[in-house]
């Protein structure tokens, strides 16, 4: 399939942007050889293209960015506001983001300072750490109270994923929210209890994005392989520009269809690929790496 216009566009940024340094460095070193007024000009206006080039690609990344709807931080925090049971405190780099538009609180804190803070912890009741997933390495190796966290939720955004850590059920902070409950169900091989208390919560919170892509999860784990592809499908008609479903609908279709056991179904995971590559272009190695994890 032809890629899209972002990923046809970079070689031809990047080589403008080769272009135009290369033109200012020859015409840096050749100035003498021509008259200071034209040298300097030249210079200055190579110069002045790259930055402009620069700025301009830059420029559109962000627009697009604030303007996309494939997968934006508020969404996110609303998810997390039906997902988490009670007040929850989070810390971490992206705590402020995720604490935007629901009930929870932050503590602002960055991991991996020369000096940290050793009862960060024990002075706030921290339930919740939000970074990607280099700062949650660092995290759980500066504090022994991540030790045996676990790992709430995982979103890929651009072409870097992040992740919301839980403290471990022992601590004094943990708040039990619904994961909770269908995992507690799941522990026990209550399979078909943790099927109906994950349908119910998409039921009752059906433009909750995370809540059914656990859902698909569940339904992955009961082997209830063909639930899990009707809600990945569901996923993608409900937000046709959610590039994360359309990469949950590629690892199933992909998955089930195995060494080409079902062509069709490997057909439609190829294009649910390719589109998810097209609404994050930026994001094409990580999503990639991701499905041939699942094959």
């Amino acid at each position: 399939p032809a890629a899209s216009l972002e990923t046809r566009a970079y070689p031809a940024v990047f080589a403008g942007c080769a272009a135009a340094l290369a033109f200012g460095v020859f015409v840096w070193f050749a100035r003498k050889a021509v008259s200071r007024f034209v040298g300097g000009a030249l210079f200055k206006t190579a110069l002045l293209g790259l930055v402009v080039v620069s700025l301009g690609y830059e420029s559109y990344w962000n627009v697009r960015g604030l303007w996309t709807t494939t997968h934006n931080m508020q969404r996110s925090s609303r998810d997390l506001g039906d997902l988490i049971e009670g007040e929850a405190v989070f810390t971490g780099p992206y705590a402020p983001t995720f604490t935007i538009d629901n009930r929870h609180k932050l503590v602002i804190y960055s991991f991996g300072l020369a000096e940290k803070e050793p009862e960060l912890f024990q002075k706030f009741p921290i339930t919740h750490v939000a970074a990607n997933i280099s700062d949650l390495a660092v995290a759980r190796r500066e504090f022994t109270e991540l030790v045996n966290d676990r790992d709430l939720v995982r979103w890929l955004i651009r072409n870097f994923v992040v992740g919301v850590s839980q403290l471990a059920r022992d601590t004094l902070n943990r708040r039990r929210g619904i994961r909770d409950i269908i995992d507690g169900a799941m522990g026990r091989g209550d399979y078909a209890a943790a099927l109906d208390i994950a349908q119910e919560f998409v039921s009752e919170h059906p433009e909750n994005r995370e809540g059914r892509h656990y859902l698909h999860q569940v339904q992955l784990s009961a082997k209830r392989y063909i639930l899990a592809l009707e809600t990945a499908r569901e996923m993608v008609r409900l937000d046709a520009t959610d590039f994360n479903a359309y990469l949950t609908l590629a690892r199933i279709c992909l998955m089930l269809d195995g060494d080409g056991a079902n062509p069709d179904l490997g057909a439609e995971g190829e294009r649910s690929l390719q589109r998810a590559i097209e609404l994050n272009p930026t994001g094409e190695d990580v999503i990639r790496q991701s499905v041939e994890m699942k094959r």
